[in-house]
């Protein structure tokens, strides 16, 4: 419910937008056709929607699986071992603490994966600007999404880097400045700005999946590592149809869980890419169309300015003759 809500205030609002700025004559995204460019948003959406909600419920799932497993490491765990002999130095006792410990460090490592998609990775130092991937992918927070982050981080910036940008554009030359005006409508200050934000974003997302695939692949390491300890080994057989042991068969789906895990958080990059990409051309145009906007109404008060104050001289003059 809150994916298709969100989309249909999205698309509203896109829709609105564009329509908007072609009625008025500005600038709008790259020139190109407006009900495209609004599909290409959507479809950014709806592909973060569906790789993010894939890749939590496969970490849901591996979740689950290493659940089953605790389950059946507790049901030894509750046995009475002290009244059992040992031949030698084998004490199965020792073999369940280790299992507990593997399973709950599995556990640990799956939630760490979690943890890093629910995170904030974007905050603004005494601003409530924040965002994790799940803001990002539009499945966290009301009104955040990727489209959302670098307008708000441009913003932020701004405001509150106006020295940083000076300094950066002090070195432009006006044919530069000229250059930048005519490809992007918008001053050289506030397209640093936009380089600067669409980086901000860009930076935080890819070190935060870098984080989770590292995570995720150590949590595949751990995986089969875990299998060497006989307890977790036995609690990883279930019964097929016909009531026989399948030993591996847990093992073999957790295992295929992780390794989708992995190519999900692949996907999950690249349309987190993209879609920072789209929503730093959607960023230049609203502000071309702004700066078109302002131009255009100073043009107009001038233009007023200039009308009114011919038609006092000639006020003027005519009251001296009389």
């Amino acid at each position: 419910m809150k994916k298709a809500k969100h989309s249909i205030v999205t698309l509203a609002i896109l829709v609105f937008e564009l329509f908007s700025a072609r009625a008025q004559g500005y600038p709008v995204f790259d020139n190109a056709n407006l009900m495209q460019s609004v599909s290409k948003w959507m479809t950014a959406i709806d592909t973060l929607y569906a790789n993010y909600d894939m890749v939590m419920n496969t970490i849901t799932q591996i979740e689950n699986q290493y659940r089953t497993i605790q389950q059946a490491v507790e049901r030894a765990k509750s046995i009475d071992w002290d009244n059992i002999r040992f031949d030698g130095g084998f004490d199965i006792r020792n073999d369940i603490r280790d299992a507990n410990r593997r399973v709950n460090k599995l556990l640990t490592q799956a939630r760490t994966v979690r943890n890093a998609l629910t995170t904030n990775i974007i905050r603004a130092p005494g601003s409530n600007i924040s965002y994790s991937l799940a803001d990002l992918c539009g499945m966290g927070d009301e009104d955040k999404d990727v489209f959302t982050a670098a307008a708000d981080v441009f913003g932020y910036m701004s405001d509150n880097m106006k020295s940083a940008a000076d300094a950066a554009v002090n070195g432009v030359t006006a044919e530069q400045g000229m250059a930048i005006m005519a490809k992007y409508g918008i001053t050289p200050k506030n397209f640093w700005f936009a380089v600067q934000a669409e980086n901000q974003v860009k930076t935080a997302v890819e070190n935060a999946i870098a984080f989770a695939e590292e995570s995720a692949q150590q949590m595949e390491i751990e995986n089969e590592d875990a299998k060497t300890n006989a307890i977790v080994s036995a609690a990883m057989e279930t019964l097929d149809s016909d009531g026989n042991p399948t030993e591996g068969a847990v093992g073999q789906a957790s295992m295929l869980l992780l390794r989708n895990l992995s190519g999900q958080l692949s996907d999950l990059k690249i349309a987190l890419r993209q879609g920072i990409g789209l929503s730093s051309k959607k960023m230049l145009a609203d502000m071309a169309r702004e700066e078109a906007k302002a131009a255009s109404n100073s043009e107009r008060e001038k233009a007023s300015e200039s009308l009114s104050s011919g038609y006092g001289a000639r006020f003027g003059a005519g009251m001296e003759m009389n």
